[in-house]
């Protein structure tokens, strides 16, 4: 098998987990998604290290991939300020509270921060009840992020 570049953000969901807290300053990728039955799935990836924004990406087993290509853009650094502001890392890792089985059509989420040594730390919500699957700050935060991304793509 050959071996993956864990620092390819198509392989971000194969880097190995990180054991230990690390500083926000060290991120260099940041991947969010929000998904529901009813509403069309959006999601962010944004390469710090490399300025850099996944126009239209999606993630699946064969990895991450932008939709509409990558565009480059400026204040990347902005990212580590509103992920420092919304406290993403005093969120739990896990917010599931249901068996999957239980229900068919739902609400998920996840976030996935990858530092400058290739680990991610990762958090997460899969089930029904959006409030109670999500940290009090998430919407705040989900807002803000969407608005820096939908900004960025204006300027080019």
């Amino acid at each position: 098998m050959a071996q993956i570049d864990i620092f390819d953000f198509k392989h971000i969901k194969k880097a190995p987990e990180a054991t230990e807290k690390q500083p926000i300053s060290k991120v260099i990728k940041v991947f969010f998604d929000e998904w529901t039955f009813d509403d069309p799935y959006e999601a962010i990836a944004i390469d710090i290290e490399n300025n850099e924004i996944y126009v239209n990406p999606i993630i699946s087993a064969r990895g991450l991939r932008a939709q509409d290509g990558i565009v480059q853009i400026s204040n990347t650094e902005k990212i580590i300020d509103i992920l420092n502001k919304h406290n993403v890392q005093e969120w739990k890792r896990n917010y599931t509270f249901e068996d999957p089985e239980t229900y068919q059509d739902g609400y998920s989420w996840s976030l996935l921060l990858q530092f400058e040594d290739g680990t991610v730390e990762k958090h997460w919500g899969d089930g029904t009840n959006k409030k109670k699957l999500t940290p009090d700050n998430f919407d705040d935060f989900a807002k803000e992020l969407n608005e820096f991304v939908k900004e960025r793509l204006e300027d080019n």
